[in-house]
């Protein structure tokens, strides 16, 4: 994890700064059954807690319920079926210090080489595909929300579990 603060990066600079890194996703495959998207940019996904009217969502609406999904533990945009190089977070407002708000992180390298050695072997040897729905996480969290969506018949992403090669290359 990288942390810039203070950069005052907007919406267009965040979107200029993260293209530097390589092709963006786009929201709007999400969009499409008519959620509105309060931002100016595709390439950004809103996952706050606003409305949008921009007021707070109340804890008992759709939207909270729907980004409670976020609280599981989740790999960004695992759902997409381009796997994701990088997640670039930007803060509009931050919780007073102490009241919640923290971003966690995993090393998924250092958690695969802790793995005992026979699990290890048996994970390369099997090169097992995780599936996974964006629907799925969020009935999971909220299922009162979802009540007639069955993840299974929606579509699912594929990616191999193991993924022990990564590269970038920078100009």
């Amino acid at each position: 994890m990288v942390k810039f603060p203070n950069t005052g990066l907007d919406d267009t600079g965040h979107v200029t700064f993260a293209a530097l890194f390589g092709e963006l996703d786009d929201v709007t495959p999400y969009t499409q059954a008519g959620k509105k998207h309060r931002l100016a940019y595709h390439e950004l996904f809103d996952v706050s807690n606003l409305l949008d009217d921009g007021a707070v969502a109340p804890l008992d609406s759709h939207r909270a319920a729907m980004n409670k999904g976020n609280s599981l533990f989740h790999v960004d945009s695992s759902f997409n079926p381009r796997r994701a190089g990088y997640s670039l977070l930007r803060a509009h407002q931050l919780p007073p210090l102490g009241t919640g708000g923290a971003t966690e992180y995993a090393d998924t390298r250092t958690a695969f080489d802790e793995l005992p050695d026979e699990l290890k072997r048996e994970l390369l040897a099997n090169d097992y595909v995780a599936c996974h729905s964006l629907y799925h996480s969020r009935k999971t969290a909220a299922p009162g929300f979802l009540p007639g969506v069955k993840p299974e018949e929606h579509f699912m992403s594929r990616h191999r579990l193991v993924q022990r090669t990564f590269s970038a290359t920078f100009d």
